[in-house]
């Protein structure tokens, strides 16, 4: 049995008809092709606005399944589906989106807040805020931004994810301009589009970074030292009534060996891609609930060889 961990959010056509931060994470047996069960993630706050809500990131930490929910952080026996420790974030919603395991301390993502949180254990270190002086001239660049009227630690970049390469140098995804920001240096690296999209997921593999942008549904592999992105992967999304978009395409875990990946798309489905050639492997379909939409991807390192550190899954 391997153990796969699916963070969903919910997206939803009315979301002041559900102001909780309610969310669920679907366990996986995947060669089974079963589901196992379900954690239900409760965040402290209501959402006041967007049309998401519930889980984001999910990361393995110190034994524990941690989910990000817009607000906080739930802490999940990975043997008890149903206990959970729950840690609010002293400065309110943050709009929490992504969550990674680097060098032994825990980092989230706060999206609306243009920042990212460090925990070393369950004490939250320190939070690092993007500032208009960490970001280069846009004209230089060439940055793409549908925010320009934003100010920074507003979401002004809606950065969503970051990943760290073998030398240790933190990149950052802004979905802002559909561009990778390598955080070490200060520099912008590589443009995934030239239109605004919604890309997130940022995984560093062989030199390269492999990014989704979900409403397209297309799957890019982006070389920062050409800085040319490659679309390697297409598949189609619909719409439905509910807001939410089937295929809608978020969440990436790169498989031990590092020949292929799994990604996860609305309303629940999770698929192996090959790295040789993108094709599909296999497929397993976890759940039908329109309005359901998987963020994130963990495995569970108790059933796959895969790295404690530097690695997709922390």
């Amino acid at each position: 049995m391997r153990r796969v961990y699916v963070s969903c959010t919910y997206r939803v056509e009315n979301p002041e008809d559900y102001p909780e931060d309610i969310g669920e994470v679907f366990v996986i047996d995947w060669d089974a092709k079963k589901v196992l069960g379900v954690m239900h993630a409760h965040g402290p706050d209501h959402v006041a606005v967007g049309r998401s809500r519930g889980c984001a990131g999910i990361a393995w930490y110190h034994g524990a399944v941690w989910v990000a929910t817009r607000s906080g952080l739930c802490i999940f026996d990975p043997d008890n589906y149903d206990t959970f420790e729950e840690i609010s974030f002293p400065f309110g919603g943050a709009g929490t989106h992504q969550v990674k395991v680097h060098d032994g301390k825990l980092y989230a993502v706060l999206t609306s807040m243009d920042a990212f949180a460090i925990f070393e254990g369950r004490s939250l270190e320190k939070v690092v805020h993007i500032t208009e002086e960490d970001i280069p001239s846009t004209e230089s660049v060439g940055f793409l931004s549908f925010r320009d009227d934003i100010p920074f630690g507003s979401n002004k970049l809606h950065f969503n994810s970051l990943e760290w390469d073998g030398a240790g140098n933190m990149y950052q995804l802004h979905m802002g301009g559909c561009s990778i920001f390598n955080w070490s240096t200060k520099k912008y690296v590589a443009k995934v589009k030239r239109v605004t999209g919604h890309t997130h997921d940022l995984i560093y593999h062989n030199g390269k970074f492999i990014v989704n942008d979900s409403d397209s549904g297309t799957t890019y592999e982006v070389d920062p030292v050409s800085q040319i992105p490659a679309v390697v992967r297409e598949r189609p999304v619909g719409r439905s009534r509910e807001g939410n978009r089937p295929g809608f395409l978020r969440g990436a875990a790169l498989l031990p060996g590092g020949k292929s990946i799994l990604m996860s798309s609305a309303f629940g489905t999770l698929t192996e891609v090959s790295l040789e050639n993108w094709e599909d492997i296999d497929v397993f379909d976890f759940c039908q609930n329109k309005s359901n939409a998987p963020y994130d991807i963990l495995l569970d390192p108790r059933d796959w060889k895969v790295q404690e550190e530097g690695d997709r899954n922390g």
